[in-house]
């Protein structure tokens, strides 16, 4: 009689947005092409219950070909799960300048 029901303390979590585990990243390869450069750019995401990056997609991005890299660096990011929440739609922003 002293415990929420289970899907009230869903419900409320659900309003938060998930905390970052781990932030988005270059791969090595990526790292190494772009050291030189300032890289900006918008991504749209979707991140599932899991917590994980399932979908990105470039909004703007700068200079021209980074595209790529940044939906890959992107999708290295994880989150906290949100079980019983769905899918949640975000954006990742990078001002990456050298």
């Amino acid at each position: 009689m002293g415990r929420p029901a289970t899907a009230q303390n869903k419900k409320n979590n659900c309003k938060q947005p998930p905390k970052i585990i781990t932030q988005p990243s270059f791969s090595e390869e990526d790292q190494k092409k772009w050291k030189e450069k300032s890289v900006h750019g918008r991504i749209a995401i979707v991140i599932n219950e899991a917590g994980e990056v399932v979908q990105a997609q470039v909004i703007a991005a700068s200079p021209k070909g980074v595209e790529e890299a940044l939906v890959d660096a992107a999708k290295r990011a994880k989150f906290q799960s949100r079980d019983g929440c769905g899918e949640l739609k975000s954006d990742i922003f990078f001002n990456l300048d050298r």
